[in-house]
């Protein structure tokens, strides 16, 4: 059975989530700070609404069980129809984290959002980095920018990486470009 869990919405936001569910027949149910040490396979049995308080966590988070891709997309069709976006982080329930407390479910998916998040600004980066004229560098500074363009974009084709090497290509490859628009300014 469909099914979504909300966690640390605001009580608009998740009036407007619930409505829009509604339309697809999904139903919405909303969990707080007092459900974190539960497990989340359980989680998914309520027919009601938990305590709303939800401070432990920054992120708003949209937990789904049952749903497939499509499902995933039809819904956010809805929340489009509606003028609604959410920005929050999005999990599906899985034979692997049903096991998880809602605390250790939430604690992964944050640091796994902000890993995604770190990898897209890096490739925004490299992206800017395209048309760069670097003939003017000195040679060294030229040649380390180079590296460190490369470098990163062989890291996130890997597609595995941490947050420590995101951040190390994102600091490289800034100090390159600071290096190069020293040139233009």
């Amino acid at each position: 059975m469909k099914k979504i869990l909300l966690y640390g919405l605001s009580d608009q936001e998740s009036d407007l989530l619930q409505d829009c569910a509604v339309e697809l027949g999904i139903p919405v149910y909303i969990v707080g700070d007092s459900a974190l040490d539960e497990i989340l396979g359980r989680l998914f049995e309520l027919n009601d609404d938990l305590d709303t308080r939800a401070e432990e966590f920054d992120e708003e988070y949209m937990i789904m069980d049952g749903m497939t891709k499509e499902d995933l997309l039809e819904l956010l069709m809805v929340f489009d129809k509606h003028g609604f976006e959410f920005d929050g982080v999005k999990v599906m329930r899985t034979p692997s984290n049903e096991r998880w407390t809602l605390r250790e479910l939430l604690k992964e998916t944050q640091s796994e959002h902000r890993l995604a998040q770190r990898a897209m600004i890096l490739t925004q980066l490299l992206k800017s980095c395209n048309m760069l004229d670097l003939s003017t560098m000195q040679p060294d500074e030229r040649q380390k920018f180079k590296d460190s363009l490369m470098d990163s974009f062989m890291l996130l084709q890997s597609g595995t990486y941490t947050l420590e090497e995101i951040d190390d290509c994102l600091h490289r490859v800034s100090e390159g470009l600071k290096a190069a628009h020293k040139l233009y300014n």
